[in-house]
């Protein structure tokens, strides 16, 4: 059953919490779906009873759109679905951070915020942007193959099948309650710190679900994340000095691909980290299953981050405030620490390389060249810089898990930012 207290949910467009909010036991959430009820389905267009005053639907970062068209009893059907299906896209699936938290945390949080159990949803996902193939790559006799990801989609619904296969069919598909899209409370460009318990809800079960390798003898660690573009190219440097920093703390450090290594690895490896580095980029999505509120995230931002795109990276704080409850940042500040590759326009560089660019000039490069920029260079961090920011954390977990024997389970301590 599909239960709400205070609303009536029957055909009720609900969008980003920045346009309107939605109820669930007195609690807001963030979404953006629609929720219809008798819905035959067929060839792009819904027949349905509901009455969402709306004749098109649009599922995001997509083209694909519905066409809704209005009865005023429930529209015939020999076979109907009684389960709830969700119509969902999985967006550059299976890239790490865009798969856990712009499509599986949504599907967590749609389900918690209608109280779908798993035998009751039935899950249809299409594959959108470009990232590893078409949509077909993912699609078997009409289901929808999710390779490292099954196992917690399998937590959540009780078939998954391809929406694909669905939109280019001839029949008919009859459901009962019928949910476009996917709720975004806990989506990693938009969490709020209203939906903190029900990001730890999410995050706790990954963890139940992955952390199940046993992978050394190391209780306590800090990792260091090793890519291949976007290096820290004194990476050895930096973890021999954290190395001796920490081993008064004994604490193991790793150098660490999390590119090279499976999902129930990674995870697993956090339920024993404390302290995860690195720049921007997937790995760093691990700071959500960090040891919560005791972990700390240091953020490393390459030369420009801020004057080009000051909110870039903003995702992986907010996992790391959610995720482990500590969270630091540093941003190169010596362009002659900062080795930019082919990639970047040169007006960028050099005006970089005088300190010129400013507010105004900044207008005159595209969203793209600013990013190309930021994501297309390599670094030489400030090992010192890093190394103080360390102590903190260090400082800061130590006292935290004193703390938290004091603090009821039920209540979260503060969230730790001191990236200001």
């Amino acid at each position: 059953m599909l239960e709400r207290e205070n609303v009536n949910v029957i055909g009720h467009v609900f969008l980003l919490c920045f346009v309107a909010t939605i109820y669930m036991n007195s609690r807001p959430a963030c979404a953006k779906y629609l929720y219809l009820e008798d819905v035959v389905f067929e060839r792009g267009i819904i027949k349905t009873r509901s009455q969402p005053k709306l004749s098109h639907w649009h599922l995001e970062r997509s083209d694909i759109n519905f066409t809704i068209r209005h009865t005023m009893t429930s529209p015939f059907c020999r076979n109907w679905k009684e389960e709830t299906a969700v119509f969902a896209i999985a967006w550059n699936f299976p890239q790490y951070g865009h798969t856990l938290f712009n499509f599986v945390s949504n599907v967590f949080a749609t389900a918690s915020e209608f109280n779908i159990t798993k035998q009751q949803l039935i899950l249809y996902v299409m594959k959108t942007g470009g990232y590893k193939g078409p949509p077909s790559a993912f699609e078997v006799n009409g289901r929808f193959v999710a390779g490292q990801y099954e196992p917690i989609l399998k937590e959540l619904c009780k078939e998954l099948l391809s929406l694909k296969a669905v939109l280019d069919s001839p029949k008919k598909f009859c459901f009962r309650r019928l949910v476009l899209g996917l709720s975004t409370s806990i989506d990693h460009y938009s969490l709020r710190k209203k939906n903190l318990k029900l990001f730890r809800r999410f995050a706790e079960l990954m963890k139940l679900v992955y952390g199940v390798v046993h992978v050394d003898s190391c209780v306590a660690r800090a990792i260091i994340i090793n890519r291949n573009d976007r290096r820290i190219l004194n990476i050895n440097e930096l973890a021999s000095a954290l190395s001796s920093r920490l081993h008064r703390s004994s604490m193991c450090v790793n150098v660490t691909d999390f590119s090279k290594i499976s999902i129930p690895v990674q995870i697993s490896l956090m339920k024993t980290t404390s302290l995860l580095v690195g720049i921007d980029g997937t790995g760093l999505i691990n700071a959500a299953f960090l040891p919560y509120p005791c972990g700390a995230m240091i953020h490393l931002r390459t030369f420009g981050t801020s004057t080009l795109k000051p909110r870039k990276g903003s995702n992986f704080r907010a996992l790391a405030l959610f995720g482990a409850g500590l969270y630091y940042a540093w941003e190169n500040s010596d362009f002659s620490s900062a080795v930019f590759h082919s990639q970047v326009p040169r007006k960028i560089i050099q005006l970089l390389r005088r300190g010129q660019v400013s507010p105004l000039q900044d207008q005159t490069f595209t969203s793209r060249q600013k990013g190309t920029t930021i994501l297309r260079q390599d670094t030489n961090v400030s090992i010192s810089d890093v190394l103080i920011l360390a102590d903190r954390a260090r400082h800061e977990i130590i006292r935290c898990n004193a703390s938290k024997l004091l603090v009821r389970n039920d209540s979260p301590l503060p969230l730790h930012d001191t990236s200001a």
